[in-house]
């Protein structure tokens, strides 16, 4: 199963970390592209973070367009996976079992997905939920310096603000119907500084405002996981 990722000089310090913790893995083929970032680090609603989603989001669907009914996984470079073959099975099952086309990590406890993992399924439903993403996407991006976004962006799709970025966006349409989704539980994927159980086959360090924040969770979580399954 092929796994995809981004990253760019700002934050060079996870791309190596990432490379390091699932180099000895063998259940996912691991592909990183470097892309060609703005200035400045890509912290949380910068200019450097909407470039970011808005490159992984054209990567992610060139990928699902070039393997039709292929499953593949889209991860952020803040995740360490602790168990590669137990959690591309738990995902393979999941997709099967329940006829899945996106398969995604909860955002905390909410009815919403987290967009730094998702396993998605290349189907005529996914490719159009990124095609307007992007479209979406695109468009906030080049207005957002106008005063009357928010009105402008009701009026052409029916969204009033992107807090979230592409994750907000999909959220939209995949509560709109067409997509068959369904996410992965916190037991499962732990989310930012929440406790490992003996479920958890993977971390993304959300809640943190910078790559040292998030290098510094993931650490202090992989101690946590390496304890609670050597006791």
């Amino acid at each position: 199963m092929k796994l995809y990722y981004i990253w760019s000089s700002g934050i060079e310090a996870l791309h190596h970390l990432f490379q390091a913790n699932h180099k000895y893995q063998d259940a996912f083929e691991i592909i990183d592209d470097k892309i060609v970032q703005l200035e400045g680090e890509s912290v949380f609603k910068s200019n450097v973070w909407h470039n970011a989603v808005l490159q992984k989001t054209i990567r992610d669907y060139t990928a699902l367009k070039k393997n039709p009914n292929k499953i593949m996984v889209f991860s952020d470079p803040d995740i360490c996976i602790y168990d590669a073959e137990k959690l591309r099975a738990y995902l393979e099952n999941r997709i099967a079992g329940e006829d899945l086309e996106f398969l995604a990590m909860q955002e905390s406890h909410y009815d919403v997905h987290n967009g730094g993992f998702l396993c998605v399924r290349s189907t005529k439903n996914t490719l159009d939920l990124y095609e307007k993403s992007i479209k979406v996407l695109r468009y906030f991006i080049s207005a957002r310096s106008k005063p009357l976004l928010k009105p402008l962006l009701w009026l052409k799709f029916g969204i009033w603000d992107l807090p979230y970025l592409d994750q907000t966006i999909m959220n939209k349409y995949l509560k709109e119907g067409g997509v068959n989704y369904a996410y992965i539980p916190g037991n499962i994927g732990c989310w930012g500084d929440d406790v490992i159980t003996e479920d958890t086959l993977f971390h993304h360090a959300v809640c943190t405002t910078n790559q040292d924040e998030k290098l510094l969770l993931l650490k202090n979580k992989q101690i946590e996981f390496n304890k609670f399954h050597n006791c």
